[in-house]
Order: structure tokens, then sequence, then C-alpha cells
């Protein structure tokens, strides 16, 4: 029992970190400076990814170019 708590809250904390990566990804221009989000879901396990969702950028960077076309 103890185990599969133990294998759930790792497969969790993987999964937050591959969700920050993708999104840091998504929402950031500048080149390599996602890995810092990324490790902040490394280093903080649990709260990493609330710590991301509040200093993340507010828009994905394909919604901020399509509005520039669209103006």
């Amino acid at each position: 029992s103890v185990t599969y708590c133990f294998f759930f809250a790792l497969v969790f904390w993987a999964a937050t970190i591959c969700w920050i990566y993708k999104d840091a990804k998504r929402r950031i221009e500048i080149r390599g400076s996602w890995a810092s989000p990324a490790c902040s879901g490394v280093v903080v396990p649990f709260f990493g990814p609330f710590i991301y969702m509040l200093f993340r950028p507010p828009e994905y960077l394909d919604d901020v170019r399509e509005r520039e076309l669209e103006i």
C-alpha cells in the first residue's frame, strides 16, 4: 500500500514537470528560459506548479502572434 502511494506520488510529480515544461515552451519566447520554470517543478516537487502558475505569462505565443497579425 505504501509502495503504491509512493509510486503514485512519483508519477504525479513527473507529470507536473512535463506539464510545466510543455506549457513554458508555449508561453515563453526566449529560448532556454523555459528551463527555469521546469527546474522549479523539480526542486519544489508539489508546490512548483503553483509557483509557476502565479508567474507564468498570461497568453500563449501563438495567440499573441495571431492578435498582432489581425491588427
